[in-house]
């Protein structure tokens, strides 16, 4: 008994002995405890984002300034650097009858050397004012031009509801904002070289029972400066769209008041009751060209058993016949 006891107790102890060498190793391998350097950080504050850019156009308006005229472009930039926004301009002509189309400054995808104009925001809010030459452009021609504008993010026509329509002039052209169908609904700067004549009075008067139109106002020109001249005169229906056009050799001049000039035509099969008229007058071109009053007009006439409004807003942005584009226009009913 004893001697079977004996190697039972040495089993005991060699047992023992190992298990306690393979707790020992547990126990240190566990107290191997990572660094609190090497836990991932969770402190908000130490992720950094960089600030955000935008850049939107509150505002595109034609200015006047030391007779010259400008593209005053007003928005928002903000969190550029100063100097780091620039803007692209581009003038694309609008096809009509009598000129083709294309850009004749700029392009649709402009080059990196074409984003010329600085934008200088203010620190404090990203607000902005910049100033486009027209005037300076070369090549600018008489014509309708829609515009694309902006920075390399927002370049693209002017994606207003509205733009102030008044019209400009320098010493060449008379200037002012389009957006109706024949430039896409767009916004589009009219360009019309500035007439002989000052375009500030307009009225319809009988004689020998017929209806004559009369446009115009101070002069500096004389009867002999006409003689070459082709005038371009006519009048577009604003609902059914129909042209009718005066031949130049049936418009005729008149210089009887001192200091004054005016063109008149007959129009006697043209104003009919019912039917409202929008104005396109060239004095010296037999070429389309829009007619811009540079004063304000609301005189009716009663004529030939027609009541005849004489219209002029230059201001206005009401199509149709409600405001004529800006343009002079005609409202006809019966005085019956």
């Amino acid at each position: 008994m004893k001697k079977r006891f004996l190697p039972l107790l040495g089993l005991m102890a060699v047992l023992g002995l190992a298990a306690c060498g393979q707790t020992g190793g547990n126990k240190t391998s566990s107290q191997v405890k990572p660094s609190s350097s090497a836990k991932p950080s969770t402190s908000k504050s130490s992720i950094s984002k960089a600030p955000v850019k935008s850049y939107s156009m509150s505002e595109a308006k034609l200015t006047a300034k030391e007779k010259k005229v400008y593209l005053t472009i007003s928005g928002v930039a903000k969190n550029f650097a100063v100097g780091e926004v620039k803007l692209a301009l581009g003038l694309e002509h609008v096809t009509t009858v009598d000129e083709g189309e294309g850009f004749i400054y700029g392009s649709a995808t402009p080059a990196d050397a074409d984003y010329k104009y600085a934008v200088n925001p203010a620190a404090e809010d990203g607000k902005f004012t910049t100033d486009i030459c027209l005037s300076d452009i070369p090549g600018l021609v008489s014509g309708l031009y829609k515009v694309y504008v902006g920075p390399k993010s927002n370049y693209g026509t002017i994606a207003l509801s509205e733009c102030d329509k008044t019209r400009v002039k320098d010493e060449k052209f008379g200037y002012n904002f389009r957006n109706d169908e024949q430039c896409d609904e767009v916004f589009a700067i009219a360009v019309d070289d500035l007439p002989p004549v000052a375009l500030q009075e307009a009225m319809v008067f009988e004689e020998e029972s017929k209806l004559f139109v009369r446009i115009g106002g101070a002069a500096t020109i004389k009867e002999a400066d006409v003689a070459t001249w082709t005038p371009y005169l006519n009048f577009q229906n604003v609902s059914s769209w129909s042209n009718s056009k005066i031949e130049s050799s049936k418009i005729r001049w008149n210089f009887k008041t001192e200091g004054k000039a005016y063109v008149e035509a007959d129009v006697t099969s043209i104003f009919k009751a019912g039917v409202n008229l929008n104005t396109h007058l060239n004095l010296k071109e037999n070429k389309q060209q829009d007619c811009k009053m540079e004063t304000a007009i609301d005189q009716t006439y009663t004529l030939l058993g027609l009541s005849i409004q004489v219209f002029s807003d230059p201001t206005t942005t009401a199509a149709g016949n409600e405001g004529f584009w800006g343009n002079l226009g005609w409202r006809i009913t019966s005085a019956s």
